[in-house]
């Protein structure tokens, strides 16, 4: 657990570092971003608490880079954040390495069991 609370303290720290130089100056020189949105992208993540904190984190970091972001964080599982790519109800989805077999239709789970 407190390795969990030691990530999440730095992933925030990152963050506001990162937001510190995006707001600064922007490419155009001016400060907060560009005049005309970017977007809309939708992002997504599962409905987990690190999905939560990471999907914000990706709000955050994309609205400071100008995008106008609908947010659908904390959407669900593996299986219907792959719905919702497959469909174009989401843009962006950030998941986890070991949930990638559940984005493709393969029977044999073993190379999902092997850390090489």
């Amino acid at each position: 657990m407190k390795n969990v609370r030691r990530v999440a303290i730095a992933l925030v720290i990152l963050l506001g570092l990162t937001l510190t130089v995006l707001g600064c100056e922007s490419p155009s020189g001016s400060a907060g971003g560009d005049a005309d949105p970017k977007g809309p992208i939708t992002v997504s993540s599962m409905i987990d608490s690190e999905g939560a904190l990471l999907g914000q984190m990706m709000l955050l970091l994309l609205e400071a880079d100008g995008f106008q972001v609908n947010d659908r964080t904390e959407l669900g599982t593996p299986d219907i954040l792959r719905q919702a790519l497959e469909s174009g109800e989401v843009d962006l989805v950030l998941d986890y390495t070991g949930s990638g077999q559940y984005y493709h239709d393969v029977e044999d789970t073993a190379p999902w069991s092997n850390a090489e």
